[in-house]
């Protein structure tokens, strides 16, 4: 077998293994991804740093929940908006301006605050 038959083989088998993962994302993507905008999200339990206490996300229904998730091992947190129904508004991985104008907008959508209100009529975040 040539060089070139060799790599010819080679090309085919990693066509036909991209293929095979790109079907199983696609297929299995609910299992793989379950946690994504749109979606309820998950229960989870956490510690409260501040009181040593447990918390679930039930222990904040009916509220608006920014969850920010990060490891000291990990570049950048992970962030969710979750809003009063338990529905995640918002997902993204990377360092974020919280005060950048379309974040304030979100969370005044959410809150019911109307962009205009004096500063003391606003939720502060």
């Amino acid at each position: 077998m040539t060089v070139r038959q060799q790599w010819a083989v080679v090309g085919v088998v990693v066509a036909i293994l991209a293929t095979g993962l790109a079907a199983g994302v696609k297929l299995f993507a609910d299992d793989l991804f379950p946690v994504g905008v749109g979606s309820s999200a998950p229960s989870f339990k956490a510690k409260d740093l501040a009181s040593g206490a447990t918390r679930t996300l039930a222990d904040y229904r009916g509220q608006v929940v920014l969850l920010n998730v990060w490891a000291t091992w990990c570049g950048y947190p992970e962030s969710f908006v979750i809003d009063r129904g338990g529905t995640i508004r918002k997902k993204w991985i990377s360092a974020t301006d919280w005060n950048s104008p379309g974040n304030r907008a979100l969370f005044d959508e959410l809150l019911g605050t109307p962009s205009g209100a004096p500063a003391a009529a606003k939720a502060t975040y």
